[in-house]
């Protein structure tokens, strides 16, 4: 079992990594082969990465839900911000703006605990 979650994890990697709508669509097949494969145990890898997928071909109605729960499975910096960040753009797109004020919070809050996350992000940050 923990095989195949491995391999289909992976597979959604490489398509995901190649980008575009087609490889996208195939990346989510792969992340939900896997998480369903052990639904009992989520993995945040494979959470982040069918999120992150689904919000890029612009399912936020998807999206969402997997982003929320990717927040409550210990995400990396990395992965908190992003999912902070796109559950704000989503959340401000349908008018719930003090929902996604506290989601640019958070994610500010996230970037200002993580030393190397903040430079990266004052680096990015137009002057």
């Amino acid at each position: 079992m923990s095989a195949y979650v491995r391999a289909q994890a992976q597979m959604g990697q490489v398509c995901f990594k190649k980008g575009g709508d087609e490889n996208l669509r195939k990346a989510v097949e792969h992340f939900e082969a896997a998480r369903s494969a052990d639904p009992q145990h989520p993995d945040r890898d494979i959470v982040h990465g069918l999120a992150v997928s689904c919000y890029l071909l612009k399912q936020t109605d998807r999206a969402e839900p997997l982003l929320k729960e990717l927040l409550r499975l210990n995400p990396t910096p990395r992965q908190g911000v992003r999912a902070c960040s796109f559950l704000a753009t989503i959340c401000r797109s349908q008018g719930r703006m003090p929902e996604a004020l506290r989601f640019q919070d958070q994610a500010m809050a996230i970037i200002g605990s993580d030393p190397d996350l903040r430079r990266e992000f004052e680096r990015q940050s137009p002057r």
